[in-house]
């Protein structure tokens, strides 16, 4: 500050004021939604419970791509994604990346969504043949829904998951994704609902069920998410 008069401006601070408030609002990041190897639907970095909760399939968010996950049969070797190449599933199909990494399972081709669950984002790739085979099933439900009316394109899913005993009894159960779709909405009807769910006061965090646990509970099939 100078030795001059300064005069307060309330209009110019007001501006700054609110400025700064729409600075200070949470970030509206994307959550990674996933299934555990039990069947349970969490999501997010404390892997919040899904809880029976609907989300709002983006029918413009699908997306291809590849992974390269760490290869955790090497001992030592922890659960890291090592690369990600991903692009829309409306655009040209990407080649596999030549890029090589050392002490991973190598690149596989993946499929994922995007969604809104609460007023959260969330989006869901799978390199898994179950995985991906219940996101081309979506795919294919939208198109259909596209013939019958093609004013309501955004399905609303509810997360649940089958499971079948794998042939090597070693692996023992497997559990695969489902996405039940409970009703059809336009896209003026899902923007509203978003914005509701936003104005709302947030849910409280649900942590997954202990491993041991979800292994032992009942497992009806398909089940819902806990």
């Amino acid at each position: 500050m100078g030795n001059g008069v300064v005069k307060f401006d309330a209009a110019r601070f007001q501006l700054a004021r609110q400025n700064a408030a729409a600075a200070a609002q949470p970030t509206n990041a994307v959550s990674f939604l996933k299934m555990s190897k039990f069947g349970d639907w969490v999501f997010g970095r404390e892997n919040e419970s899904v809880n029976g909760n609907t989300v709002m399939i983006d029918p413009e968010g699908f997306v291809q791509g590849w992974q390269c996950w760490a290869d955790t049969d090497i001992k030592g070797v922890q659960t890291e994604l090592q690369g990600e190449v991903l692009g829309s599933l409306f655009g040209d199909l990407i080649p596999c990346p030549t890029e090589q990494h050392k002490n991973t399972q190598g690149w596989k081709a993946l499929l994922g969504l995007s969604g809104v669950m609460d007023g959260r984002k969330l989006t869901y790739t799978a390199t898994s043949d179950g995985g991906k085979k219940a996101v081309f099933k979506l795919l294919d439900e939208i198109l259909a829904q596209g013939a019958r009316d093609p004013d309501k394109p955004v399905a609303v899913v509810r997360l649940e998951s089958d499971s079948y005993m794998h042939k090597n009894t070693k692996r023992g159960e497997i559990f695969v994704p489902m996405f039940s779709v409970v009703k059809w909405m336009t896209v003026a009807q899902a923007t509203q609902a978003i914005k509701a769910a936003a104005s709302a006061p947030p849910p409280q965090p649900e942590k997954a069920a202990p491993k041991k646990q979800a292994k032992q509970a009942a497992r009806p099939t398909p089940r819902r998410a806990a």
